[in-house]
C-alpha cells in the first residue's frame, strides 16, 4: 500500500488523483482518508470546477461523506465559481479556451481577471485544457454534483441548490444538445431522488423540459443500466407529482419497448435489472392514462426476481431491525395491540407479483405501523449529526396541523424546496412506499411515526403517545366499517363542542353548561386552550400537544395555564392575561 507522509504538500491534482483511484470500490485506511479530506479542504478555494465535483464524486461513490469543513468549503467553490460567471461559455459569455493560461505565459504580468482563482496556483497545460471542467463548469459537472448529494442522500442547501439550479439554466440555454446520455441519466436520478420534482406551472418544469428532451435524443443508445434508470425516474416522477398533464418525454413508450428486447446479460449490473422490475410496478400500480407494457424477455423476469429475493432477504433481516423500531414493537404489546412484524403484503405486478414488507400490521383492523428513522427523510450539510433534532431544536419552519397533531399528510411532495426543513420530509422512496401501501387492498391506514417526533416524547409517556397515534387510525377504520362518522366513534371532542357551543349561542343559552360542563367557564377556557396552541411555535406545540393527548378538560387547562405561566414572549402577553385572569 502507498504511504504519503507529507499529503498536505501534494497538489490539487494528486489529490483528486487519490480520490479517484480510492473511489473504484476498496476504501482508504482511516488515516489516509483523513489527510485525503484535510488536503481537499484546504485547496478547496483554488480547485476548478472538475476538482470540486470529482472530490464529492468520489466521496459519494465510496458512500463516505466528507467532513463538514471540507463539504461547506466545497460549496463555498462552487457558489463562488458559479457567481462569477465560470459556466458553459464563462464570464460575460467569453469562449472557455480564453479562460485557460496557456504555458509560457509571462508569471510576473497583472493577473488575468478572467481566470478562476485555481489559476493562481498552477497554470494549465494545453493536453489539460481538452478536460472538460477545468475552467468552467459543464453538464458533466453539475449532473456528477447533483448525482454525489443524492447517492449521499443529503439534500443541499439553499445557496448550493441556487447555484446548481444557476448552472442549470445557463447551461440549457447556451448549449442543450450537449448534455450526453450518462450526464441525463444522472442528472434526472438525482433529481427525483431529491424531490426536485417540479409541479405544473412551476418555474423548475424548464429543467425537467430540458432533460426530457435530452431523453429524446437518447433514447435508442442509453446503455441497458441507463435505459432502466431513466425509466424509473420518469414513473416515479409521475406517479409523486401526480399529474398525467405534466410534461413528459415522447420517447417513455418507445423505451419500454426498447427494452422488451433485452436480455439480462446485457446489463453490467443485477441493480439495473431490479430497477426495470421497480420501474414496471411504479408504472402499473401509480400511472393513470398510460399503455400496458410489453411483455419482457424470460430471462430478465428471472433474473429480476432473483435480484429481488435477495434484496428482501436483506431487508428481512431481524439484526437490521433498529432498537427504536423494537421499542414501538414493545409498547404496541404493553398497550395490548395485536401486530405482526416484518409481514410481506402482496399486491400489484412489475414484472411478477410485488409485494412489501412493513414494520408492524395489526390484521384486526388492517393498520400498518410504520417507524421511519433518519433513513427515511434527508439529511442536510449543515448538520450531519442532526443536532438541531437532538437538543430539543426542531426548527419552526415547517407546516403542521395543530389541531389534529396529524403530521402524516403535513408536508406536501415538494414541500422542502421552499421553507421545510429537509429533515422532517420524507423522501422519495418513503413517499413512494406509502402510495404503494395505499393501493393494497388489505390496508385501510398506515401510521407513520416519524423518529424525530418520537424523540420529543418522554420515554414513560410514549405508551399514550402511541395509543393516541394507533387509536386514532382504529377509530377511522372502525367509522369506515360501521358506516359511521369517526367523531361518532371517538366520543365528543373540539369540533363537536365547537358545534354545541354554535348552537347555545344562537339560544342565548351559556354554552359552557350547553356542553354538559358544570362549570361555567369550561367553554371559555377550552376555547383558550385552542388559541394558545395555536399562537405556539411549531417544536412547542408539539410538545403540548403530546401532553394533552388522552387529557380530560380540566387537566388540558392545567396543561395549558401551566405552559402559559412559563411563557415570556410579548407576542402572546395578551393572550396570557386571558389565561392568568381566568385562573383555575
Amino acid at each position: 500500500m502507498l504511504h504519503f507522509p507529507n499529503i498536505a504538500s501534494l497538489f490539487d491534482p494528486a489529490i483528486l488523483t487519490l480520490f479517484w483511484q480510492n473511489s473504484k470500490g476498496v476504501s482508504p485506511p482511516q488515516k489516509l482518508w483523513l489527510e485525503m479530506d484535510s488536503a481537499a479542504r484546504r485547496l478547496a478555494p483554488f480547485q476548478s470546477p472538475m476538482d470540486v465535483s470529482l472530490v464529492l464524486w468520489a466521496c459519494a461513490t465510496l458512500d463516505l461523506k466528507p467532513s463538514l469543513e471540507t463539504w461547506l468549503a466545497m460549496e463555498r467553490r462552487l457558489a463562488d465559481l458559479v457567481k462569477r460567471g465560470f459556466v458553459g461559455s464563462g464570464p460575460g459569455g467569453v469562449p472557455s479556451e480564453r479562460l485557460v493560461r496557456k504555458e509560457g505565459d509571462d508569471v510576473g504580468r497583472t493577473r488575468d481577471t478572467t481566470l478562476p482563482r485555481s489559476s493562481q496556483s498552477q497554470r494549465y497545460t494545453q493536453p489539460q485544457q481538452k478536460r472538460s471542467g477545468d475552467s468552467v463548469l459543464e453538464w458533466q459537472q453539475v449532473s456528477n454534483l447533483v448525482w454525489s448529494y443524492a447517492k449521499l442522500r443529503v439534500f443541499p442547501d439553499r445557496g448550493t441548490k441556487n447555484a446548481l439550479d444557476d448552472a442549470f439554466h445557463r447551461l440549457a440555454h447556451e448549449k442543450p444538445e450537449s448534455i450526453t446520455a450518462q450526464d441525463t441519466s444522472m442528472l434526472l436520478w438525482g433529481y427525483v431522488t431529491l424531490g426536485f420534482m417540479p409541479s405544473v406551472g412551476d418555474d423548475n418544469v424548464r429543467n425537467f423540459r430540458t432533460l426530457f428532451d435530452a431523453v429524446d435524443r437518447h433514447a435508442n443508445v442509453f446503455k441497458p443500466d441507463e435505459l432502466t434508470n431513466a425509466l424509473w425516474c420518469l414513473a416515479v416522477w409521475r406517479a409523486v407529482e401526480g399529474s398525467a398533464s405534466a410534461p413528459f418525454p415522447k420517447s417513455y413508450n418507445a423505451m419500454w419497448q426498447r427494452l422488451a428486447v433485452l436480455e439480462s446479460t446485457d446489463f453490467s449490473t443485477s441493480d439495473g435489472v431490479l430497477i426495470a422490475h421497480h420501474a414496471a410496478t411504479v408504472h402499473n400500480e401509480l400511472l393513470t392514462g398510460v399503455d400496458e407494457l410489453p411483455v419482457m424477455k424470460q430471462s430478465l423476469i428471472i433474473a429480476a426476481e432473483t435480484a429481488w429475493k435477495t434484496q428482501s432477504t436483506q431487508h428481512s433481516d431481524p439484526s437490521n431491525v433498529s432498537g427504536s423500531q423494537g421499542r414501538v414493537g414493545a409498547v404496541l404489546s404493553k398497550i395490548g395491540f395485536k401486530y405482526q412484524s416484518e409481514l410481506e403484503l402482496f399486491g400489484g405486478r412489475g414484472f411478477f407479483q410485488a409485494s412489501q414488507t412493513v414494520d408492524f400490521f395489526l390484521p384486526d383492523w388492517n393498520v400498518v405501523v410504520e417507524y421511519d428513522g433518519p433513513h427515511h427523510f434527508y439529511d442536510v450539510v449543515s448538520d450531519p449529526k442532526r443536532a438541531r433534532f437532538h437538543n430539543g431544536g426542531l426548527v419552526d419552519a415547517f407546516a403542521l396541523n395543530a389541531h389534529t397533531n396529524d403530521l402524516d399528510h403535513a408536508f406536501t411532495p415538494n414541500a422542502h424546496t421552499t421553507n421545510i426543513d429537509p429533515g422532517v420530509t420524507k423522501n422519495v422512496n418513503t413517499r413512494l412506499r406509502d402510495l404503494f401501501l395505499a393501493k393494497k387492498e388489505n390496508v385501510q391506514k398506515v401510521v407513520s411515526l416519524p423518529w424525530w417526533e418520537m424523540r420529543l416524547v418522554k420515554h414513560g409517556e410514549q405508551e399514550k403517545w402511541l395509543e393516541g397515534k394507533v387509536g386514532k387510525a382504529i377509530d377511522e377504520v372502525k367509522a369506515s366499517r360501521e358506516g359511521k362518522d369517526v367523531e361518532a366513534i371517538r366520543g365528543v371532542n373540539d369540533v363537536a363542542i365547537r358545534e354545541v357551543n354554535d348552537v347555545a349561542t344562537e339560544k342565548g343559552v351559556d354554552s359552557s353548561f350547553a356542553s354538559g360542563s358544570e362549570n361555567p367557564n369550561a367553554g371559555n377556557k377550552q376555547s383558550l386552550c385552542r388559541r394558545w396552541i395555536d399562537a405556539c411555535s411549531v417544536s412547542q406545540r408539539i410538545k403540548l400537544e403530546v401532553e394533552l393527548l388522552g387529557a380530560d378538560d380540566d387537566a388540558r387547562w392545567r396543561v395549558v395555564r401551566a405552559a402559559a405561566g412559563r411563557d415570556a414572549t410579548k407576542v402572546r402577553a395578551a393572550l396570557r392575561g386571558e389565561i392568568e385572569t381566568t385562573g383555575e
